[in-house]
């Protein structure tokens, strides 16, 4: 690493670093011309690592390309995406509250109300509706009344039968056997009337 002007203590490296920081801008093969002019020999690859390898140290293109672990462990966290639909807290739509209102005059007065009436009762209260919205809010109150009903129907017990005949006729029956004075007595009316009858 010896040269003509007395620099053997110094490194290329230092040496490359050194015209560096007084020519940043040099390219590599200026660098090279530079040092060859004073006898001293640099290599392609040598003058490319210093020159490129300052640039990175001070934050220059290649830096940029590819960040070093800790930058990346230094970024702050990306915000979580917003989930759609209503903010929490937020007052339900108007649309909602009219329907409500509706519904709630339809539960005080009974579906028999007339929407004209509806309209002018919550019109009272601040709330402004028309009668096409009272009318529909109407018709969904009665099909939910009619789901009501036949869910109610379905789950209803049935009543219990012995041989095609119901309990309560059974009972019936047994409470007329005691009247007549028991099953037995019962049973020669019966015959008795069946015999009249033949």
């Amino acid at each position: 690493m010896a040269s003509s002007n007395g620099q053997a203590s110094k490194s290329k490296s230092q040496l490359v670093r050194e015209y560096l920081a007084k020519s940043p801008h040099a390219s590599v093969s200026e660098i090279i011309s530079h040092f060859k002019g004073r006898g001293i020999t640099i290599s392609l690859a040598l003058a490319n690592k210093v020159k490129y390898a300052r640039r990175e140290l001070a934050g220059g293109p290649r830096s940029a390309v590819k960040a070093s672990p800790a930058a990346s462990a230094a970024a702050p966290p990306t915000p979580p995406k917003r989930k759609r639909g209503r903010p929490p807290g937020k007052a339900k739509s108007p649309h909602g509250l009219k329907a409500n209102a509706i519904r709630e005059v339809f539960a005080e007065h009974g579906l028999s109300t007339r929407p004209v009436d509806v309209v002018r009762m919550l019109k009272d209260k601040g709330i402004v509706v028309t009668a096409g919205q009272v009318s529909a809010t109407r018709r969904q109150l009665k099909k939910e009344r009619r789901r009501a009903r036949a869910a109610a129907a379905a789950q209803a017990p049935k009543p219990e039968t012995a041989g095609g005949v119901t309990i309560d006729a059974l009972k019936a029956a047994r409470e007329a056997a005691v009247k007549l004075g028991g099953i037995d007595r019962m049973r020669q009316l019966l015959d008795v009337l069946s015999s009249l009858q033949g």
